[in-house]
């Protein structure tokens, strides 16, 4: 297989919407607090809001802010020339948010609002502002009018420690990203789809499947000229499992990675873990196929 560089790709970026780099300083607006009230668990304020939360966002790398960050966000839009907005959801007291610290090299705008569910409300006021947006699992995903923005979003709720919140993230949809909004769905295992990828790019040998996959989503991507084909299957670690499956198929295993014999598939995987509170618990696959061997 011809050499080529191996991308951590913006998709993981996208379904893990915590544990990002801090950014920025916090931004306030006037406009208060809000009421307290004690409870058993902290300090409660308006929306949801309690002590606990703000030391579970602020040790994930995010920064509080009162009100929605336009000042901020029209940075982040404005370092990525992107002309397409951002819409605001509107009566929202505390608001964490997390940027890049390399921009340069990836960057992101993720937001978490502690409270109820409102990823419907904020769903239609994207819908409103020209967004393509559907469904994915337990998620939503999409892009902007202009296909300049890619977004996911999704309401975590009972998540091993992480306050309930609505969580919210939107990455530069440049060539190379590997957004959410362009995963379909399949019952199964997408054998078929993989097959037809491997033949569009000369390669005849093929892929096990993985055993016991009620459904799954697809996406292709290029990468310096060369697709890519995505797999997610929802739900627990499927890594170890897989990778089983490849070496019993006489796949060779180095540095995380699966070779067939001829070299020219390789497939890596990333756990989607409940721990690392992403939208959608689950397994990617990443498969890179080539005719050309080395």
């Amino acid at each position: 297989m011809k050499k080529r560089k191996i991308l951590l790709l913006p998709m993981l970026l996208a379904l893990l919407l915590t544990g990002c780099d801090k950014g920025g300083e916090s931004q306030t607006s006037q406009g208060g607090g809000g009421t307290t009230s004690q409870t058993g668990g902290g300090t409660t304020s308006q929306g949801g809001e309690t002590s606990s939360s703000t030391d579970f966002f602020v040790d994930n790398g995010y920064t509080k802010t009162k009100g929605w960050p336009t000042a901020l966000i029209g940075e982040f839009l404005s370092r990525n020339g992107i002309t397409d907005t951002i819409p605001e959801l509107s009566n929202v007291n505390t608001l964490y948010y997390a940027t890049s610290e390399d921009p340069a090299n990836y960057d992101y705008f993720s937001l978490a609002i502690p409270g109820s569910d409102r990823s419907s409300e904020y769903k239609n006021k994207l819908t409103g502002a020209g967004y393509t947006i559907k469904p994915i699992d337990a998620a939503f995903a999409g892009v902007s009018r202009n296909e300049t923005i890619g977004v996911t979003l999704g309401y975590l709720k009972n998540y091993e420690g992480a306050p309930d919140a609505l969580y919210i993230l939107f990455v530069p949809n440049t060539p190379d990203s590997f957004g959410l909004h362009l995963f379909e769905e399949v019952r199964g295992w997408p054998t078929e789809v993989i097959t037809s990828y491997l033949r569009r790019v000369g390669v005849t040998e093929t892929l096990p499947a993985l055993p016991n996959v009620t459904k799954s989503y697809y996406a292709s991507m290029m990468s310096d000229g060369e697709e890519m084909l995505g797999v997610f299957v929802p739900g627990g670690d499927r890594s170890e499992e897989y990778g089983e499956v490849l070496t019993a198929n006489g796949f060779m295993s180095t540095m995380g990675m699966y070779f067939n014999p001829e070299m020219t598939i390789i497939v890596f995987d990333n756990y989607l873990a409940k721990s690392d509170y992403s939208i959608i618990e689950g397994t990617l696959f990443i498969i890179m196929a080539s005719a050309n061997a080395e």
